[in-house]
């Protein structure tokens, strides 16, 4: 009988919290008058035949106020100086090889010579494995094409996060 009451006190407090939904109603539209912000284009039957052109080609340039180039060339020279002081950048590169064989690693960075002759490989030694990197590239999007022709002669090949340095 306690358990049954404590299970209707609990369901009752639990059903009691729950959030209520309020609901606008549609009949609430937006609405503003933009067309002081419009360019005056002439209506076709004011104008007609070479007077279009002549009027179209009448139109004055119109000096920006609001512009923010200044400001914006800024901000963007000193995430530049920003990045340079940091040294890296977030990366991919796709790892073909992984082991403890440091032939088996130099054949496999030799044949990704064959296959790409664009990309260079890289073979690193973190004691006791041998492991081959492929590209530095900045998205995983441009890793995408080449780890396709990778992965056709290397199964265990993978797209690994890594940091790019920059020159």
């Amino acid at each position: 009988m306690r358990r049954n009451q404590l299970l209707i006190i609990t369901l009752t407090l639990v059903y009691s919290c729950a959030p209520t939904i309020t609901r606008q109603s549609s009949t609430d539209k937006y609405d503003e008058d933009l067309s002081a912000y419009r360019p005056m284009i002439p209506e076709s039957s004011e104008v007609t035949g070479s007077e279009s052109v002549n009027k179209i080609n009448k139109i004055s340039y119109i000096e920006p106020t609001q512009h923010i180039n200044d400001e914006l060339d800024s901000v963007l020279t000193l995430m530049t100086l920003k990045n340079l002081e940091i040294g890296y950048l977030p990366g991919f590169s796709i790892q073909i090889y992984s082991g403890r064989s440091r032939e088996e690693a130099n054949n496999a960075k030799q044949a990704v010579y064959d296959l790409l002759e664009d990309e260079t490989a890289v073979v690193y030694y973190d004691q006791p494995v041998f492991r081959v990197k492929v590209g530095k590239y900045f998205s995983k999007l441009e890793a995408e094409k080449n780890f396709r022709t990778l992965k056709d002669n290397f199964p265990q090949a993978l797209v690994l996060p890594e940091r790019i340095r920059i020159k």
